[in-house]
């Protein structure tokens, strides 16, 4: 007669992150290969974070938050925060500017019960702009827009919008030390404005505009950032530092970092002491100095995707990246997103988690007065959004799902039989096992007590997966009884 020992299982712990790049067989029975829209709080599994529609004060003084409109027939593709003190109402006033489809601009009051979002200029971008504030010698706020093929507009609080065509085309920019330095339309040189004259890029004498060709030779140049005392060029290829001495009267540059490797130049976010910023191969952080990787155990599918449509955010402590991640199950619609997740990264412990079902194009943070919020546009979407912890989507609940690595007990090379499983978890959940090309799924209720369910399933390996799209979704632990011939 066959004699069985008894083998138990315990998964009680859920507070490990998603490591897709270890070994399906090195991976601790607690580790999941694959985690999205759930996340460990105190050691369970939980909702994740979401979005849903951008609610706004109704003034400095009424904290009485209004869900903002739609835009009429168009969508958002960038965004900005303008703030400016208005002499005309012995106040700050404080916008939020979008970029849209149609090529033009438009704006909505952050601190006004306004529903709707205003055409800023009439003024139609060829190309996606890029966008920079900054205060004149005057003390009057600015936001500057340009881009490679238009002339700039520029929006001087109180007074209406303009173009000022004498300034050249540009791609980006940064104000440091009393000028406004940007990459020209070329992407091959850096150019700057005349001393304390952020409009004037014509004149010549020693405090006057000027030209720098940088001599690291690292193909196009992408981004102009300042960080700490100098600024940064981002290129496809590396990063360069621009120094600029004697009130900005003289000026260097040096090669700093170069890299085989794409960066994709509009990842880069500046998150407290550091520049993190991505590239195809992976993601890497920056001190001024040195450059290093971040070691995300989502490498391998962050590197195996084009990220150059990634989109990046500094909120809450956090990172915040919108890219696209390649899963096995995507869909023909998911796969034509241009960005289907938002990965949250600890910036000290650079774990990670993964909303996935979001399609994000623009993300900005807002930190003023009483507003804490990372505002959301998204691709196709008429609206902006807020993050939100509660795992919806506009109110409905996204999947969220956990699957393990290898299961294995005992002798790898006998036969084992999952006998019955134990489940404590609340809200509605479905438990399935992968062995032998089998599968088998069971479904639970939401319960305080502990659920048992007999299995019967033979294998020398097994998988577990777990889903659930139910709001109130907690999952605190799992026993595995197995039997193996003795």
């Amino acid at each position: 007669m066959r004699k069985y020992k008894t083998k138990r299982l315990f998964i009680k712990d859920f507070s490990s992150v998603q490591n897709s790049d270890t070994s399906v067989y090195s991976l601790d029975k607690n580790i999941p290969k694959i985690c999205y829209n759930a996340q460990s709080q105190s050691g369970k599994l939980v909702s994740s974070l979401g979005i849903e529609h951008l609610s706004l004060p109704a003034s400095v003084s009424n904290t009485t938050e209004y869900a903002r409109g739609a835009f009429s027939s168009i969508y958002p593709l960038k965004l900005w925060e303008y703030k400016y003190y208005s002499t005309a109402n012995s106040k700050y006033m404080y916008f939020l500017v979008a970029f849209c489809s149609d090529g033009k601009l438009y704006y909505n009051n952050m601190f006004f019960p306004d529903l709707t979002y205003h055409v800023l200029s009439s003024k139609v971008f060829t190309q996606m702009p890029s966008a920079l504030c900054f205060r004149d010698d005057n003390g009057a706020d600015i936001i500057g827009f340009v881009s490679p093929s238009d002339d700039m507009v520029v929006w001087y609080g109180d007074t209406q919008p303009y173009v000022e065509d004498s300034v050249p085309h540009l791609t980006s920019m940064s104000l440091h030390n009393s000028r406004l330095y940007a990459i020209d339309e070329t992407g091959k040189f850096v150019k700057y404005s005349a001393l304390t004259n952020y409009l004037d890029w014509t004149s010549s004498t020693i405090a006057g505009a000027g030209t720098i060709a940088l001599n690291d030779y690292k193909d196009g140049l992408n981004r102009i950032m300042s960080f700490k005392d100098d600024l940064y060029v981002f290129s496809d290829h590396g990063i360069s530092k621009i120094t600029s001495y004697a009130g900005g009267t003289y000026i260097a540059n040096s090669n700093i970092y170069g890299t085989a490797e794409k960066i994709y130049a509009e990842t880069a976010c500046v998150c407290g002491t550091r520049i993190y910023f991505l590239t195809s191969g992976g993601l890497y952080f920056f001190n001024g100095n040195d450059t290093y990787k971040a070691d995300l155990t989502i490498d391998n599918m962050l590197s195996s995707h084009d990220q150059s449509k990634a989109v990046t955010a500094y909120y809450g402590g956090k990172l915040y990246i919108a890219c696209h991640l390649p899963y096995s199950d995507e869909t023909n619609a998911e796969k034509a997103m241009t960005n289907n997740c938002l990965v949250e990264v600890n910036i000290t412990t650079h774990k990670c988690s993964v909303v996935r079902g979001v399609n994000i194009n623009g993300m900005i943070t807002l930190g003023d007065l009483m507003l804490d919020k990372l505002v959301i546009s998204q691709e196709n979407s008429s609206y902006l959004w807020q993050l939100t912890k509660d795992g919806k989507v506009d109110g409905t609940s996204l999947k969220k799902y956990w699957r393990s690595g290898k299961i294995i007990v005992g002798n790898y090379d006998k036969d084992k039989i999952l006998k019955e499983i134990y489940v404590t978890s609340s809200g509605e959940i479905e438990v399935s096992f992968f062995a032998e090309g089998v599968l088998k799924s069971f479904s639970f209720s939401g319960s305080t007590k502990t659920n048992r369910q007999v299995v019967n399933m033979v294998g020398r390996e097994f998988e577990m997966e777990i889903t659930s799209t139910d709001k109130d979704f907690e999952f605190e632990k799992i026993e595995l009884i197995f039997k193996e011939e003795e």
